[in-house]
């Protein structure tokens, strides 16, 4: 369910603000398929809105926590965001960078919800990781190489690329020149 503020009769004059404490629900953050979600429903956020001469200018803040898996090592990972965001809207004009496109003027409404998840996707890593250091898995046997001591090594596998040519019994120098020169003698 979608947090939306109605933008009718804000009874505000240019120059004033009004004030709002909203509760805010938050869908899951999803990247690369992966979803980030926020351990509870919904977090509180501070709306402003502010009359200006022509249209609104708009104020949302809000802290949230998301959770989900580690980019790496797959085990649980927390993204702290802390969201400081400002837009404006003047549906008089036809400038792009004075709507913003979480305000419906057909509705007089503003899509709270998908402006904060606008601004979390802003904030969110290109990988988000349970630590700095955080070693992964091992890409041979998946283990955990956080839980591993010291060195975590295998043996390397053989390249299966050349086992055929393992197999070819190749003789002595001797018996190649031999060969040749039969080769020759027959005029091959």
């Amino acid at each position: 369910m979608a947090t939306l503020y109605s933008l009718r009769n804000l009874g505000i004059s240019p120059g004033q603000s009004k004030h709002e404490e909203l509760e805010l629900e938050l869908a899951p953050y999803v990247q690369a398929g992966v979803a980030y979600a926020s351990p509870v429903s919904a977090v509180p956020g501070l709306l402003d809105v502010t009359m200006m001469t022509e249209g609104l200018s708009f104020r949302l803040r809000f802290q949230a926590e998301l959770h989900g898996p580690c980019a790496r090592c797959l085990e649980d990972a927390t993204l702290h965001v802390n969201v400081d965001a400002h837009a404006v809207h003047d549906s008089e004009v036809e400038d792009d960078q004075l709507r913003s496109e979480w305000v419906d003027d057909d509705e007089h409404e503003l899509d709270v919800t998908g402006w904060a998840q606008e601004e979390v996707g802003v904030r969110f890593p290109n990988r988000l990781l349970c630590r700095k250091d955080c070693r992964g898995l091992c890409d041979t046997c998946g283990i955990d190489l956080n839980q591993v001591d010291g060195v975590h090594t295998h043996d390397k596998p053989s390249d299966s690329r050349w086992d055929a040519l393992r197999t070819l019994q190749l003789g002595t120098e001797e018996q190649a020149e031999n060969d040749a020169a039969d080769a020759l003698e027959r005029g091959e």
